[in-house]
């Protein structure tokens, strides 16, 4: 089990699903943070549990501290552990919303805490640019989804949306902090009752450290609106364009405009 997957268990409704830009799955509060992030294609090995009771849920997982690279874990299959790399943890709780069936909100906190000797201040260095070690690592993250209305009481079209934050603290860390939100709605035609139109954006923000001594932009900007269109049981064609401003919080750089085209094919099995 990979803990790309252990991941996406906290995203499950669907409203951060819905875009392409990875920044919504999987915060660069995380990903650039810690280094080996196990992510696609360069995975770690992982257990992970899950407890549920009515409107309660709670997971937790535990995984090696590094996926590794394409130097090292270069078929994304070894699950070898290296001295130092530690191991990470991940804890979430849940409160949701279902009544008759309809989910209508979802409310979730999370933390992960992070043991390996992977990290170093970068707001510090010796005489020779050397950053020193730091050991471990943690953060917290929140995400929120609600539906905020039906067109009709028994009606599957609605409008929905989502807010997303991270905290991590320390010196260790690029990011610091981070927010995101957006709407979907799904049905906006009438005669295209499956499809979804997703809008949202994304921003963290750097270590202020880092901000003040180093030039860094205090933050990057990730929005995306995206159509997702159903053609029929077993293919979907979602087209978005997506706009980065100030990509990696570097300064004075070119801000790109990117168009995609996703198409998803399902063979019926797992539908």
């Amino acid at each position: 089990m990979t803990l790309s997957i252990l991941i996406i268990w906290k995203l499950l409704k669907q409203n951060i699903l819905l875009f392409i830009n990875s920044s919504f799955g999987v915060s660069p509060a995380i990903t650039v943070n810690v280094p080996s992030f196990s992510t696609y294609p360069f995975t770690a090995l992982a257990v992970r549990g899950e407890y549920h009771k009515n409107k309660f849920y709670y997971r937790s997982a535990i995984t090696e501290g590094s996926g590794g690279n394409q130097t090292i874990n270069i078929h994304g299959d070894s699950y070898s552990f290296e001295e130092g790399e530690g191991i990470m943890a991940l804890n979430e709780v849940e409160i949701r919303n279902v009544k008759n069936d309809i989910w209508k909100s979802s409310v979730k906190l999370g933390m992960w805490n992070h043991t390996g000797n992977i990290f170093y201040d970068l707001t510090s260095s010796d005489s020779l640019g050397e950053h020193p070690i730091v050991k471990g690592n943690n953060g917290l993250y929140l995400i929120a989804d609600k539906v905020l209305f039906f067109e009709n009481q028994d009606s599957a079209q609605f409008l929905s949306g989502f807010f997303t934050a991270d905290y991590v603290p320390g010196k260790q860390n690029f990011y610091n902090y981070s927010i995101g939100g957006g709407l979907a709605y799904t049905g906006l035609f009438r005669k295209r009752p499956e499809d979804v139109l997703a809008i949202g954006a994304f921003c963290p923000f750097v270590n202020n450290t880092l901000v003040k001594e180093q030039s860094f932009a205090k933050n990057e900007i990730a929005a995306e609106i995206n159509y997702n269109i159903k053609v029929n049981a077993f293919i979907n064609l979602q087209p978005s364009f997506q706009y980065i401003h100030q990509p990696g919080a570097q300064r004075d750089t070119f801000n790109p405009v990117a168009f995609l085209l996703r198409c998803t094919v399902r063979n019926g099995l797992f539908n």
